[in-house]
């Protein structure tokens, strides 16, 4: 079968490209699960002072009052004597309780999702249409389109 002319200028396609102006640029974005460092920090207690010196004091008069004495039934006596003077005295000595801490911090890890730019949805105007495409990149002031035309 021949072919005829009117068969080839049917099938010719011509293209060119043209330059627009982008009007507007969206950025695309999805929250993407990843793993994150973070601090996981615990007050550890280093030293612990409760401020009461009367049984301190108590201790210290019993053994002193232990001391005097001739005989058994005195010493014991004066033991008694020794750890309640003792116990009165460090009473005057004590002190508000208190705690020393430290903290101790070591990283962790966790999964969060984190805002991702994943496109950009760009719009520019042709032949008075405004329209729109996703790009992976932020084309900037203008794109070039391609333009195709067949002849008929």
């Amino acid at each position: 079968m021949p072919v005829s002319s009117s068969l080839i200028a049917s099938t010719m396609i011509a293209a060119s490209s043209i330059t627009v102006p982008v009007t507007n640029v969206e950025p695309i974005v999805r929250n993407q699960p990843a793993m994150v460092q973070v601090e996981h920090c615990t007050n550890i207690v280093q030293n612990y002072d409760s401020g009461d010196r009367s049984v301190i004091g108590g201790i210290i008069g019993g053994v002193v009052g232990s001391q005097i004495g001739r005989d058994d039934n005195t010493r014991r006596i004066m033991t008694g004597v020794g750890a309640i003077i003792g116990t009165q005295m460090g009473s005057d000595y004590n002190r508000n309780p208190t705690v020393r801490y430290s903290t101790n911090c070591t990283p962790t890890y966790v999964q969060r999702p984190i805002p991702t730019v994943t496109g950009y949805r760009v719009y520019y105007v042709v032949d008075g249409v405004t329209q729109s495409t996703v790009m992976s990149h932020d084309p900037g002031a203008t794109v070039t389109l391609q333009r195709t035309y067949q002849v008929r």
